[in-house]
């Protein structure tokens, strides 16, 4: 979730308004195994328990800690950690946070740069102080990414997380820490809607992702379901009531496209469309051009009907026997 809010009580500057996957050209078993691992990677952790002394994971990084009033700060190379618990609890996550990130970066663009300014985690122990920061409809929610201008040199990353539920760092972080990360590669513009919140939503919860296919296959049977070349070429989230097939249609496209390239050349792919020209880039960099899912005419349900290698991808959990 991204929104948009004016500054709130925060001790700092800027207030926001509103392991190595090395993927190759794999079909569908093969690149949903190495999803699931990368997944099952981020979400492993029920609680932060590393020991600074004796860690020997990639997080392993110097770590200063401050206080500023009530809060804990914990420094590292790409983070700013602000916690109301302990010094300890903001030192564990910074650390994490940083675990998380390179997971990310190597998977799906092999490197990173350090981030400059560094993303600030807030994390908020109630739900009541984190729709104060965060804002008004953030009460369903258990985090919120921001990356800040859209456009130029990022001045602000920041992710606001509640900390009341037990699952905080496997149902929210990773997804959050995915938008901040691909905000990286489309500093020209935002990346399309469909890519950012489609790429997140591979770092959910097994759970989560199932409830997504379950809303895809409900909108398709309503026919509310948007035709494909509406979905790549929308700029704002849709009316409430269609935000399930969106985000469902969203997550099976881009678990669909990764299992014909590689997460780097999907990144590339949509990083270098022209502006509007996704459906073209996807049908030249994917060598779809006999593929009606991207054709720019006809609905996305009727081409989900007639293409069984799309009606496995969004009508069953192991597409395994598609047909290419």
């Amino acid at each position: 979730m991204k929104v948009a809010l004016e500054p709130g009580t925060s001790f700092l500057a800027s207030r926001p308004q509103a392991a190595d996957m090395a993927f190759s050209s794999v079909r569908t078993r093969s690149y949903l195994g190495a999803m699931a691992a990368l997944v099952l990677l981020l979400n492993s952790r029920t609680g932060i328990c590393c020991d600074s002394a004796a860690c020997t994971c990639q997080s392993a990084c110097p770590v200063n800690c401050t206080r500023q009033g009530a809060w804990f700060i914990a420094a590292s190379d790409n983070f700013h950690v602000c916690s109301l618990q302990s010094q300890a609890h903001a030192e564990q996550m910074a650390k994490h946070c940083e675990e998380v990130r390179t997971t990310l970066t190597r998977s799906w663009r092999g490197e990173s740069k350090p981030w400059n300014p560094k993303c600030q985690i807030v994390m908020h122990g109630s739900t009541r102080d984190y729709v104060r920061a965060v804002g008004p409809g953030s009460e369903a929610t258990l985090g919120s990414s921001l990356v800040k201008p859209a456009i130029g040199a990022v001045r602000t990353r920041r992710i606001d997380l509640r900390t009341d539920v037990a699952d905080y760092l496997t149902a929210a972080l990773p997804h959050e820490m995915c938008h901040v990360v691909l905000a990286d590669h489309f500093r020209e513009g935002p990346a399309p809607l469909w890519f950012d919140e489609g790429v997140a939503l591979q770092y959910d919860l097994p759970e989560k992702q199932r409830l997504h296919d379950r809303d895809l296959r409900v909108g398709l049977q309503q026919g509310t379901a948007f035709p494909l070349p509406e979905l790549l070429t929308l700029k704002e989230y849709p009316p409430q009531d269609r935000w399930g097939v969106f985000y469902g249609q969203s997550a099976s496209l881009v678990r669909w496209l990764l299992t014909k390239g590689t997460a780097q050349q999907l990144l590339t792919c949509i990083e270098q469309a022209p502006s509007g020209a996704t459906n073209m880039a996807l049908r030249e960099g994917f060598g779809l051009h006999g593929w009606r899912g991207v054709h720019p005419s006809g609905a996305f349900a009727t081409s989900v009907r007639r293409d069984s290698a799309l009606r496995l991808v969004y009508f069953t959990e192991s597409p395994a026997g598609a047909s290419e």
